[in-house]
């Protein structure tokens, strides 16, 4: 079983989203916005490539180069999303995975959603009511950032680039969709205390404007509760449960297309991508 978790800053927010009004920032406000813990430089990387299978680099940048080099989809700016902390829960071992209390940062109210596939089929008829819209919604995959010629490479002190403009991703590859190896749906490790379970939506617009998806009343499925009291609630909620480690409870990605075509969908907006580096 799961349970997702929204935390949002305030009451009044927390009341509006549990009337169905689900805002939604632009993937490029996590770029450089928001507080620490949101910020991700690379978000919406489309692949990594080996450093040394980047042709034209100068081998003493190589040398300096922390990790492989990160391709990011400039497209995915004009997407929405809307991100939660996956609650897993063991039905058979009677045991509940809480929260890390650094999870408590994101603000000061949390709605419970307490029927994932009852408030993802009300996000479905939403969407599905305008024609041209793609969404999908499922688990955030995170991964360790990789130096390929260096397994074992352990930095200290970091500088984050990225090339000053973005390129048209046949500059880099012959074979772009070779490429698409991860998408909107992948993090570097670093956040995975987040356990995050997002939606990602393409409205089939050229904006970085935040959006609010209006689903309907969800007070049915779901309820509010203070950050601070939110790990007594879940285990009054799940009485009998323990508080433990619990196996991921992963599902398939769902929405009215498939990540795939999500991810090619995205690129060809208008296929280019921000060439990105780690030097120390």
């Amino acid at each position: 079983m799961r349970n997702l978790i929204r935390f949002i800053s305030k009451k009044k927010y927390a009341n509006q989203f549990l009337s169905g009004k689900i805002y939604m920032n632009s993937m490029s406000f996590f770029w450089s916005k928001g507080f620490e813990e949101q910020k991700d430089f690379f978000e919406g990387l489309s692949s990594t490539i080996p450093k040394n299978k980047m042709d034209g680099l100068p081998q003493d940048f190589k040398e300096v180069l922390c990790y492989d080099i990160g391709i990011r989809v400039d497209a995915y700016k004009y997407c929405n999303i809307c991100s939660f902390y996956r609650l897993d829960v063991d039905d058979i071992l009677k045991t509940i995975q809480l929260p890390s209390p650094e999870i408590d940062k994101f603000g000061d109210y949390a709605v419970i959603i307490l029927d994932e596939d009852g408030f993802i089929n009300r996000i479905n008829k939403a969407i599905n009511k305008n024609l041209g819209w793609y969404f999908l919604c499922g688990d955030v995959n995170y991964h360790r950032r990789l130096d390929t010629t260096k397994p074992n490479n352990f930095v200290r002190h970091t500088l984050d680039l990225i090339l000053h403009e973005p390129i048209d991703i046949n500059l880099i590859s012959d074979k772009p969709e070779s490429l698409r190896s991860r998408d909107c749906f992948d993090k570097i490790n670093k956040y995975s205390y987040q356990n995050e379970w997002r939606i990602c939506l393409y409205r089939n617009i050229q904006t970085e404007a935040p959006y609010t998806l209006e689903i309907g009343d969800i007070s049915d499925i779901a309820c509010i509760v203070k950050t601070k009291e939110l790990r007594q609630k879940l285990i009054k909620v799940y009485k009998g449960y323990w508080p433990a480690n619990v196996s991921e409870q992963r599902k398939p990605y769902q929405g009215n297309t498939s990540r795939k075509s999500f991810r090619n969908t995205i690129l060809k907006v208008d296929g280019r991508v921000w060439v990105m580096a780690t030097i120390g």
